[in-house]
């Protein structure tokens, strides 16, 4: 079935055909450069969306880009964290609370993530990602100023990331071979991408009336990504052609909360963060077979990725025997990333033509439920259920991009002593099956489990 980068990758399978004879016989860089029909330029337009190609299927579980909850507490009750948000993780949770704490907290709180993804091909084969377990580190402090109608704090956080890696040794066992676009009898076949991005973000907070509390905050985002590709082909030693791509670049952006109890036990919480754009600067590379005279292409690269506007609305009561409820819903304004363009020049040009490729992302949403019960003065047991939609159409699924709906169900512990507090967090999220209508066919099965433990220290 033809998809919609079979244009993309026509440039570069055509190089490699008109580049067939080479492989019978090994040239010499020096004899390569000299042929007069070799297409340099040809390398720079057509290898630069390769890249673009790999870079615009970056992805993470059911929400676009963005990493689960941060945090153990929230992570317990991810369907509903927000409106009794009260400990230091409030700080990026629901800033605004943390005028509600009694005294100031340091905390780690690192997310373990492992997910796994299992494609099967019409006939039935398998095969699964490997090496994906991640580590998302966060770290909170905040507390009161003064005479507690103000706060301040400050999160620490990987808000958006993914990582996706198939296998890419044995094409006789690797399914996938066969469903990447085939141009000019050429396969290219994208194994690697991982995104990570590291966020700090300083809020402040007041009491405007009693019950009545809001907080702003600045957001500074470093993130990087790097992309991997292999085109496969008639004649030895093709396998080793690599396109890959990897750069790092800093967004800014803004957050605003407010809390309102507007009748005692009862409360609402809002929660808008701005968009945010990151342009991405680094280097690509390009190698071509031992055939063609082991040739190494080393460039810069560019790019970038339009993160989501977010707004959040919670719901919460309290209600006898130490038992809380809430309900959240979110927003994520992932229309905005309509497209990638990627700009990477080549020897031979020196210049930078920019590329774009379309993604049609949707605007999303996500919405859960989640409860505490405090069943002794030190102890408190957290469960919830959350539901988050993918913003990715099944034409643009593939190998780096396995998205679909899931079903996210946490349980969670946490316990106080003194100035001491320890969380504990489990989720297991269920995954629609997903089905791409791109250039794949087929079918994707994902799996995540994840885990935190957090401590806090108050002061």
């Amino acid at each position: 079935m033809a998809g919609p980068n079979n244009g993309l990758h026509f440039g570069v399978a055509r190089i490699l055909h008109q580049c067939r004879n080479c492989w019978e016989s090994p040239v010499s860089l020096e004899t390569l450069s000299a042929m007069p029909t070799f297409p340099w330029n040809r390398v720079a337009r057509t290898t630069t969306p390769t890249l673009l190609t790999l870079a615009s299927i970056l992805a993470t579980h059911a929400e676009g880009f963005r990493n689960p909850a941060a945090g153990a507490a929230s992570l317990g009750q991810a369907g509903g964290r927000r409106v009794f948000s009260d400990d230091a993780s409030a700080a990026f949770e629901q800033p605004s609370n943390l005028v509600g704490l009694d005294q100031w907290e340091v905390s780690l709180e690192p997310v373990f993530l492992l997910q796994t993804v299992r494609y099967t091909s019409p006939s039935g084969a398998t095969e699964d990602t490997k090496d994906t377990a991640r580590i998302l580190p966060s770290l909170f402090v905040g507390g009161p100023i003064g005479n507690g109608k103000f706060a301040a704090g400050l999160a620490v956080t990987e808000p958006y990331g993914f990582l996706a890696q198939w296998p890419n040794e044995n094409p006789a066992t690797e399914p996938l071979r066969d469903q990447g676009p085939v141009v000019g009898g050429n396969r290219l076949t994208p194994y690697h991408s991982d995104l990570r991005s590291v966020n700090v973000g300083p809020t402040v907070g007041m009491e405007v009336l009693p019950g009545l509390q809001v907080a702003v905050g600045f957001d500074a985002m470093w993130s990087t990504f790097e992309v991997r590709d292999h085109l496969s082909a008639p004649g030895p030693g093709i396998l080793n052609t690599d396109f890959g791509g990897k750069g790092d670049g800093v967004g800014f952006g803004g957050n605003a909360s407010v809390t309102w109890e507007f009748i005692p036990g009862q409360r609402l919480a809002a929660t808008i963060r701005s968009p945010m754009d990151i342009e991405y600067k680094g280097d690509s590379h390009l190698q071509y077979p031992a055939g063609l005279g082991s040739l190494d292409f080393n460039s810069s690269f560019s790019t970038k990725i339009r993160f989501p506007t977010i707004v959040g609305l919670g719901y919460g009561v309290e209600l006898p025997n130490n038992i809380r409820l809430e309900a959240n819903v979110e927003w994520l304004e992932y229309s905005r990333f309509k497209e990638l363009s990627v700009a990477a020049p080549f020897p031979g040009t020196g210049v930078a033509t920019p590329l774009s490729t379309p993604e049609d992302w949707r605007d999303t949403f996500t919405a859960g439920v989640g409860g505490s019960w405090r069943f002794s003065e030190h102890w408190t047991l957290r469960s919830s259920y959350l539901f988050a939609q993918t913003p990715v159409p099944n034409s643009t699924l593939s190998p780096l991009f396995p998205d679909a709906d899931q079903h996210l169900i946490t349980v969670g512990v946490g316990g106080r002593y003194g100035r001491h507090r320890l969380d504990l967090a489990y989720g297991h999220a269920f995954y629609a099956t997903a089905r791409p209508s791109g250039s794949y066919v087929g079918r994707f099965e994902l799996d995540s489990n994840l885990f935190s433990a957090a401590y806090g220290f108050g002061f």
